[in-house]
């Protein structure tokens, strides 16, 4: 009749059981501003009779990406009367004279959640028999070394990473970083904490070699209120804000969650005094607006100061190792020793066995892209720091730091394998040669390597026609290229319009070919449109919409090059996403990296409700976004977050499947080829593919 129904075949009845948790998953987008689709579940007995029809509701999408492909999830046994042996699904718009342009379905799956559920179950059972076993004087300690699972640690959690009592292993090449997790569980509440590393000794006696205890650190994993959103998404739902894993501190007190209240109080020193700040209280600021760090001087210890244990409550802590480029291969054990009490009568209320195999091969530096081993895969970030005016002046915003907090912003993306920004730097710095070598000197101290450079700014190539402007363009690029090169960027990729569109798009053409004339490489973010309508001059496109939509082959086809981001932006503290969006899966489908924005994208952003409140103060209808951010401004640098262990996460997967398939080119193996082809890094986990890879870089040895 007047509406536009998209139903499974009528042959296809889903068989659920009404006593397990079943899910309808799919994904949906709605292109030129209509709605998204509706999902209709009708449920039938045993002889497919109707026992509840016509139980729909509206799929959930971005308004801001309304071309992305978006998931979505419902939990139809919620709903499922308990006669059900099958269910139907149906997809639907509203009459059409309300839904102009047409939604897209994708992806549908029905999923029994039983088996998932249990293993939930089950390991929440062991955990609480664990605990009730426990003497009052028992502090239990879980270990993984997984810290970018999906499931959030919570302070109340049951269900926690691995078993008390177990050995933390770990497996690592030399001259590599990787991070751990352990899990603090107490029956009564202990304080001063502290940690204690010892040497890793390998063999008997340590005669094998020996790793110190300074190549490892801990920081506290800490919970903290954020918008109603999390972890998943980067838009705020409402003004409530929830408890969630997110910041990687030194200093536990530095952020107390007031659970009263829903808020944080983030602390401030100076002067050596300190106090605390809600700081929903700051409010919304003006996206370029400097407030200066001392208004709200926010600085976290440089190392792991004591903390405490709350009866009953998990505390989850972050543990980095740095393997010894020397490190001879084998297997390097010491312990992690968890001490309560006052200088010289701490005693130990945990001893966590640590076991560190140092694998007898080395990692490549760089990761190869799957589709030619001479391009390198590169992890990047929209990078909105850099030194301010004469760089001494500290500010809380996105473009405006100091010096210091901008070297030590930048060395912690390094430090995380983020080795690829795009700069978001102005035409008034690039264009600018003191400026511009700078930026650059200090961009080289902090460690980025390679010989190519990244420019993110909006518009700076611009769209002018006249010869007279052109000329002028030219020279400005030429000039910057020079400055670069002589801090070793043979390559510059120049940014043109951000998201442009349409005309807007085309009316670049002719000066994207003038700034090829000279040598410069130009880059910007873009859609699928984006390779048939300037896709002969495009160097590089930072693909916006959904991964399975691009067709990488054909940007390679032009010799251009393929990054992801926006899948998602940051905000969302799960770590597991940007592991999962931004390394194996877009690799594997063919793309060149990941780029995703942004490193700070509010000055407000301590405060993730700042978008909602702004809206709330002009009682405008609409969207608001989280913080876009992952890492948190400083005084003197940033705070890491679990997301960013995720992008680390990413890059290092990538860099491990480069040596198995170096090694697979030399010596074939059809039972490692088979292994390779039926990975699905879109739902396989991925800790588990790391462990595998490992084991076959082995054997292919």
């Amino acid at each position: 009749k007047d509406f536009d129904c998209l139903t499974i075949k009528k042959e296809r009845y889903v068989p659920v059981d009404p006593a397990h948790p079943v899910a309808v998953l799919w994904e949906t987008r709605a292109s030129r501003g209509g709605n998204t689709v509706m999902c209709r579940i009708d449920f039938y007995g045993e002889n497919r009779e109707t026992v509840r029809g016509e139980y729909q509701f509206r799929s959930s999408v971005d308004p801001t990406q309304p071309t992305l492909f978006q998931r979505n999830a419902h939990l139809a046994s919620a709903r499922m009367p308990a006669k059900t042996k099958f269910l139907r699904l149906s997809f639907h718009h509203c009459p059409k004279e309300s839904d102009e342009f047409p939604g897209e379905v994708a992806n549908v799956r029905v999923v029994d959640l039983v088996g998932e559920v249990g293993a939930v179950l089950a390991k929440q059972k062991d955990t609480l028999a664990a605990r009730a076993a426990a003497g009052e004087e028992d502090v239990l300690a879980y270990v993984s070394d997984n810290l970018t699972d999906s499931f959030p640690v919570m302070p109340e959690s049951a269900a926690v990473p691995g078993k008390a009592g177990d050995t933390l292993k770990v497996r690592e090449c030399a001259g590599e970083k990787t991070r751990a997790t352990v899990v603090l569980w107490s029956k009564r509440a202990h304080w001063p904490v502290t940690v204690e590393f010892t040497d890793l000794k390998r063999g008997p006696l340590g005669f094998g070699g020996t790793i110190p205890a300074s190549a490892l650190r801990a920081k506290i994993v800490k919970a903290h209120y954020q918008a109603e959103g999390t972890p998943g998404g980067f838009l705020a739902l409402s003004d409530k804000q929830v408890l969630i894993p997110e910041l990687l501190l030194n200093d536990d007190s530095l952020v107390v969650p007031d659970h009263n209240g829903n808020r944080n109080l983030v602390k401030c020193q100076a002067d050596g005094t300190s106090w605390y700040v809600d700081v929903n209280t700051l409010g919304h600021m003006p996206w370029a607006f400097r407030m200066p760090v001392s208004q709200m001087p926010i600085t976290d210890a440089k190392t792991l100061l004591p903390f405490g244990l709350e009866a009953g409550l998990n505390k989850q802590i972050m543990i980095r190792l740095a393997v010894p480029k020397n490190a001879m291969p084998g297997v390097y054990k010491g312990k992690i020793l968890f001490r309560s009490g006052s200088s010289g009568q701490a005693t130990v209320i945990a001893s966590v066995p640590l076991e560190l195999e140092v694998l007898p091969f080395e990692l490549p530096a760089a990761a190869e892209t799957v589709y030619d081993p001479k391009r390198e895969y590169t992890m990047g970030l929209y990078t909105w720091a850099c030194p301010y005016a004469d760089g001494t002046e500290a500010y809380y915003s996105p473009m405006a730091r100091s010096r210091e907090q901008a070297l030590n912003e930048w060395k912690t993306l390094v430090d995380n394998g983020v080795t690829y920004p795009a700069f978001i730097w102005s035409g008034g710095i690039v264009f600018n040669d003191a400026k511009f070598r700078e930026h650059l000197a200090l961009a080289r101290e902090a460690g980025f390597p390679g010989k190519v450079l990244h420019l993110g700014a909006s518009g700076h190539i611009g769209n002018a026609t006249d010869s007279a402007a052109l000329e002028k363009k030219k020279a400005e690029l030429k000039r910057a290229m020079d400055v670069a090169k002589e801090f070793g960027y043979d390559d510059v990729y120049f940014y043109g319009f951000d998201e442009a569109k349409g005309d807007r798009l085309l009316s670049q053409i002719t000066a994207w070919k003038a700034a090829h004339e000279v040598g410069a490489k130009v880059m910007v973010s873009g859609y699928s449109q984006h390779f048939k309508l300037v896709g002969d001059y495009l160097d590089l496109c930072v693909y916006a919409d959904d991964a399975g939509s691009a067709n990488p082959a054909q940007w390679h086809s032009k010799g251009a090059r393929l990054w992801k981001y926006n899948t998602p932006q940051t905000g969302p503290e799960d770590p597991g996403i940007f592991r999962r969006n931004y390394g194996l899966d877009i690799w594997k489908r063919g793309f060149d990296g990941a780029n995703t924005y942004c490193d700070v994208g509010s000055s407000a952003c301590w405060n993730d409700v700042a978008g909602v409140q702004k809206l709330s103060a002009t009682k405008k209808a609409g969207t608001a976004y989280r913080s876009l951010c992952i890492v948190y401004p400083t005084t003197d640098g940033v705070i890491e977050t679990l997301a960013l262990t995720g992008l680390e996460s990413a890059i290092k997967d990538v860099r491990y499947m480069t040596k198995f398939r170096q090694l697979l080119r030399a010596k074939p193996n059809a039972a490692a080829q088979a292994w390779f082809d039926g990975l699905k890094p879109e739902t396989d986990d991925l800790a588990k593919t790391r462990r595998e890879t490992i084991d076959w870089i082995l054997r292919l040895r």
